[in-house]
């Protein structure tokens, strides 16, 4: 629920920065309008890109075809975790 929460917000973010300067960066030249169009939007996703790296979820999952990887934010939480599937062949800790 976090990821979407943090998806919506990004995309609410993104949308009012380039609702508030769409009108000036209308008036600019074709290329040089694009691109600023392109840092404003990389601009206004930057404060949730930090904000994510610095305040991690507690627990995250990662999935491919052949693993599923689970993140703990806290040591403690990996080594109980590991602790209760202990006999699963699958747990490795890292």
């Amino acid at each position: 629920m976090q990821r979407f929460g943090s998806g919506v917000a990004t995309l609410i973010l993104v949308v009012i920065a380039l609702c508030i300067f769409f009108p000036t960066l209308q008036k600019w030249e074709q290329p040089l309008g694009r691109i600023m169009m392109l840092v404003v939007g990389l601009a206004s996703v930057s404060p949730m890109v930090i904000f994510q790296v610095l305040f991690p979820p507690a627990f995250d999952i990662s999935s491919s075809k052949k693993s599923i990887t689970y993140e703990f934010k806290h040591e403690e939480d990996a080594i109980a975790f590991s602790v209760l599937n202990e006999d699963a062949e699958w747990v490795e800790i890292s």
